[in-house]
């Protein structure tokens, strides 16, 4: 009896399946199970689609970013933001003139403090804004209600600890020199 349980141990295990050899040298064939990953697809056109707009109607920048989505980004820590943010808002009231007058409460409002911002990449690009879009928009009459705003951020500027701040600022006083009616500047002479 002990024979045969000695014979029983021994036995091997019945193998669930064979694994294949494979030659050296030879392909490999195809499994069954193969997912076959060939795709290709055709060029959509779609006439209706505008590139210089949204869905809304309202118009964004190269970059696919709305007025509103860009003066955010004027305010933005980074100063390469600020300044890119800068040149597109000009790029897009340069293309589309009417959003001056339209948005210029708004635009004042969060543009002002570019005066007195600290690197001079920034206070550039915001004065190339004023001088090509902001107040060629706003012409005579129209600018009045918002000189106020723009002049007390400047009298800030020209107060500022940074000496190229201060400097800037003159040239962007000039600026507004140029651009405001005659005499409404005198009650900004005695403060």
């Amino acid at each position: 009896m002990p024979k045969a349980k000695k014979a029983a141990a021994k036995k091997a295990p019945v193998a669930d399946f064979k694994k294949k050899k494979y030659k050296v040298g030879k392909r490999l064939a195809a499994p069954d199970n193969e997912t076959k990953i060939d795709h290709t697809s055709k060029k959509i056109a779609l006439p209706s689609q505008r590139v210089g707009e949204q869905e809304g109607g309202e118009p964004v920048s190269n970059r696919g970013l709305s007025m509103t989505e860009l003066l955010g980004q004027t305010s933005h820590y980074s100063s390469r933001v600020r300044r890119e943010a800068l040149v597109a808002l000009n790029e897009m009231l340069l293309q589309n003139p009417g959003l001056v007058p339209q948005h210029a409460a708004h635009l004042v409002d969060r543009l002002a403090e570019r005066f007195s911002d600290l690197e001079k990449d920034c206070r550039d690009a915001f004065r190339a804004l004023l001088k090509s879009s902001l107040l060629p928009g706003l012409p005579g009459p129209k600018l009045l209600p918002f000189l106020h705003p723009l002049m007390l951020h400047l009298c800030c500027a020209m107060t500022h600890l940074g000496e190229e701040v201060r400097l800037d600022s003159l040239v962007s006083f000039d600026l507004i020199l140029q651009h405001a009616p005659a005499g409404t500047l005198a009650r900004y002479s005695n403060e």
